[in-house]
C-alpha cells in the first residue's frame, strides 16, 4: 500500500512538472515570436532582441501568475495594467527613442484602433 501511495504522489508530480515545462516552453514560444516581429519592424539588432525576448517572457510567466490567483475580474484589469507599464518601462530602457515612438504607436493603434 504504501509502495502505491509513493507510487501515485511520483505520478501526480510529473504531470505537474511537465505542465509547468510546456507552461514554460509555450511562454519562451510566445516571447520569441514578439522579439521576431519587433526585430522586423522596428530593426532591433541581436542584444535588442535577446532582451526584448528576456522582458516579455518574464512579464508573460508575471502575466500568468496573476490569471491563476483568482484574482477578481474588476481588480484583474488593474494589476494587468501595471505589468503593461512595467513593459513599457523595461522597452524603453531597451529600444531607442524612435523605435520606443514606434512601439507606443502601434500599441496604441492595436488597443485604440488610430
Amino acid at each position: 500500500m504504501k509502495k502505491q501511495s509513493i507510487l501515485c504522489l511520483l505520478i501526480l508530480l510529473s504531470c505537474i512538472g511537465a505542465n509547468a515545462q510546456t507552461n514554460d516552453v509555450d511562454i519562451h514560444h510566445r516571447a520569441a515570436s514578439i522579439a521576431n516581429r519587433m526585430t522586423d519592424s522596428l530593426f532591433l539588432n541581436k542584444i535588442q532582441k535577446d532582451s526584448i525576448h528576456s522582458v516579455t517572457a518574464r512579464l508573460f510567466a508575471e502575466s500568468q501568475v496573476i490569471y491563476k490567483s483568482n484574482i477578481p475580474t474588476d481588480s484583474l484589469s488593474f494589476y494587468m495594467q501595471k505589468v503593461e507599464d512595467k513593459r513599457d518601462i523595461m522597452y524603453k530602457s531597451i529600444l531607442n527613442d524612435d523605435q520606443f515612438l514606434k512601439y507606443k504607436k502601434h500599441k496604441r493603434s492595436l488597443l485604440y484602433g488610430y
